[in-house]
């Protein structure tokens, strides 16, 4: 009898290595002692398996305190479920499963969860199958059935099918990964923190972002890495504007980048070494976003760190070969791609020629991101801009683009206050020169005193400014006939009076009101002036606001400027 029972035991429990046998025995329908691993195991069955425990807080627990288990119950694709019915259909007792923080257990099958069981992972649960925690009665999901699916802070656990924790509460849903979907039905806790379509452990590496391409700006300021400013270095983070979708194979590895188009050592990593392995999807896309572009170019990262310090307005120091210098080093073709690797010595970046190919072969389903400049955030280079006045008293603006990228036009504004800026013009720009090319605008009505700025519009609608500058018409020799306005503090629909004396017999007179934002709100030509003085009436639009207001009277070569109250 003795020379058959070890036959007849393996054909109740299925395969069992000798060095499993006393840790794997306790796996068996009628559970009434613990299955304690202390050491790595592996277990193998032909058929589904249900533990029936026959008292409270029976438990299958893979720890050991002093060294990582791997455990492996393998179903050959069938079911282990936890906790099992009486004759009454009734779950008088359930069954713990619990995982120690440093130990991992694989299940080849299926997970049930029955009434009055739970599972505590604070290490590692894969579970190649399904998890569920319904128990094929027609009882409703929304249940109480004091079931819990918690797994603690640095926990996981890894479904490569499909979740359904209909009738579980939960702790740490976050550190769930279901690849194959998940049915967050709980009526007793929510698992919409769960991760679906990753899977940490797969053999099969992928990395699926939301776009295949980083559009990078080293013309704004504050795209760059401000911690390396105060060493003048130039860097960005070069995805970090990109959305990780999906990601698998990464649990335990580090990042690898492979940089095409890029100089040697432009591509910086965090320090992997002292992160350790990849534990966590946040943790993953944490290190992603931190992968840096440092400019190493020295020609490129001397004018841009020059730019920046000088509040992005001195661009004087850019030649038109140096322009071209950067043109050239921005327009460059660039692509990177990162993989998933076993060490922290070869989790470092890799530098390629880019391929004349249109795309690369990709490692595994990992997407390829290309890298682009922002080329339209090229600055316009202005080698001058002044302002000043013509003879006939009107505000010219002159100033020279040393080289154009991507200009669409610029657009002219005028303030009083530099506060409330009017546009009174656009110039078409002219797309792409390297050469010079002069621009002038004229303000036919200029206010007495004004400020002009100057802005520039890229195609894709970036823009710059330039200026303000400012500039007031003279009054010597020009205002040389008398204007009196009365009364110049009105109230309501009140209209102004307007005096002229000593004006050229024949002349035109203009006179205009402006708000101040100066913006015109009244305008009046009279022609062919009969007499030398004029006494009219200025009746100004109803409804106006409170405030000041300035009358600017034109004749001729000759004009004045008086201040408009209205209470």
């Amino acid at each position: 009898m003795r020379a058959i029972y070890p036959f007849l035991l393996a054909g109740a429990l299925g395969f069992i290595t000798m060095e499993s046998y006393g840790q794997c025995a306790n796996l068996k329908s009628d559970f009434d002692t613990d299955a304690v691993f202390t050491s790595d195991a592996n277990c193998s069955f032909a058929d589904d398996l249900t533990l029936s425990s026959n008292s409270s807080a029976r438990k299958v627990e893979v720890k050991n305190d002093s060294d990582e288990l791997s455990v492996t119950i393998d179903l050959n694709g069938n079911t282990l479920s936890l906790g099992g019915r009486d004759q009454a259909f009734n779950y008088p007792s359930g069954v713990n499963l619990i995982v120690g923080e440093t130990d991992t257990l694989i299940i080849n099958g299926n997970l049930y969860i029955n009434t009055n069981s739970s599972v505590q992972v604070d290490g590692v649960l894969i579970v190649r199958g399904n998890v569920d925690t319904y128990d094929g009665t027609l009882i409703s999901d929304y249940g109480t059935d004091n079931i819990g699916v918690n797994v603690g802070n640095s926990g996981i656990i890894s479904v490569s099918g499909s979740a359904d924790f209909g009738r579980a509460t939960n702790e740490n849903p976050q550190n769930i990964y279901a690849t194959g979907g998940l049915d967050n039905r709980s009526g007793n806790g929510n698992f919409s923190n769960a991760i679906v379509g990753s899977d940490p452990f797969s053999t099969d590496k992928v990395l699926d972002f939301n776009e295949l391409s980083a559009s990078i700006d080293f013309w704004d300021e504050s795209k760059l890495v401000a911690g390396d400013r105060s060493g003048n270095k130039i860097s960005v983070y070069i995805l970090n504007d990109l959305t990780v979708n999906s990601a698998s194979g990464w649990y335990g590895k580090y990042l690898k980048v492979t940089a095409y188009g890029f100089d040697n050592n432009e591509i910086v990593l965090p320090n992997q070494s002292s992160l350790g392995k990849i534990t966590s999807l946040q943790d993953l896309k944490d290190r992603i976003v931190a992968i840096k572009w440092e400019v190493k170019n020295q020609n490129v990262s001397e004018k841009l760190d020059h730019y920046h310090d000088n509040g992005k307005t001195d661009t004087k120091h850019l030649t038109k070969s140096e322009n071209t210098t950067m043109q050239n080093y921005f327009s460059q073709s660039r692509k990177i791609v990162i993989e998933f690797v076993d060490t922290p010595l070869e989790a470092k970046a890799s530098y390629e020629n880019y391929p004349s190919n249109a795309r690369l072969s990709a490692v595994n389903a990992i997407d390829e991101i290309e890298v682009e400049n922002n080329m339209g955030d090229l600055p316009i280079i202005l080698s001058t801009f002044s302002i000043g006045i013509t003879e006939q008293q009107t505000v010219k603006l002159q100033w020279t683009s040393a080289m154009e990228i991507n200009n669409d036009y610029y657009e002219v504004l005028r303030s009083v206050d530099q506060k409330n800026w009017e546009s009174i013009g656009i110039l078409d720009g002219a797309g792409n020169t390297t050469y010079a090319i002069d621009y002038t605008f004229v303000d036919e009505e200029p206010l007495f005193e004004a400020y002009y700025k100057l802005v520039q519009y890229d195609f894709d609608g970036q823009n710059e400014s330039y200026g303000p500058l400012f500039i007031a018409l003279e009054d010597d020799g020009v205002n040389d006939f008398q204007v009196n306005l009365y009364p110049n503090v009105i109230n309501g629909n009140q209209v102004p009076n307007l005096s002229i004396q000593d004006v050229s017999k024949g002349n035109d007179i203009l006179i205009q009101v402006y708000n101040n934002s100066g913006r015109a709100i009244y305008q009046e030509v009279i022609k062919n002036l009969a007499g030398n003085s004029l006494l009219k009436p200025v009746p100004l639009p109803s409804n106006l606001p409170s405030g000041m207001y300035y009358m600017v009277i034109k004749s001729g070569l000759k004009a004045t400027k008086k201040k408009l109250v209205l209470q």
